[in-house]
């Protein structure tokens, strides 16, 4: 499946059951992905893929309603943890990652 532009961004949001926000290995500590926030606002669990102790790792441990984590080292593990969430009920995901980003990171909490 092909990137889509920005502007139809939703779009690819609205198809998706879960979000795969990866980050290459050695970034940890040197940004978030903003393709995690707009799932998360989207009402969609994320599939971390990245170092741990990153910040979306840290994120789904503290809060694993909204998702899950895989090292990106551990392709075996990430295989059977997509199979896993494929057999999962993910209704139970709905209205807990929009509920964390209101809670966390809307905008009048992030000024205050």
């Amino acid at each position: 499946v092909p990137s889509l532009p920005f502007s139809r961004n939703d779009e690819g949001l609205a198809a998706c059951d879960v979000a795969i926000v990866s980050l290459a290995s050695g970034m940890k500590g040197l940004g978030v992905p903003s393709k995690a926030y707009f799932s998360l606002a989207a009402d969609k669990p994320i599939l971390v893929v990245g170092d741990e102790g990153s910040e979306l790792e840290l994120l789904v441990a503290e809060h694993p309603d909204v998702g899950w984590y895989c090292d990106s080292a551990n392709i075996n593990e990430l295989a059977g943890l997509i199979d896993e969430i494929c057999a999962q009920d993910l209704n139970t995901y709905v209205l807990k990652p929009r509920s964390l980003v209101i809670e966390k990171f809307d905008y009048k909490v992030a000024i205050n």
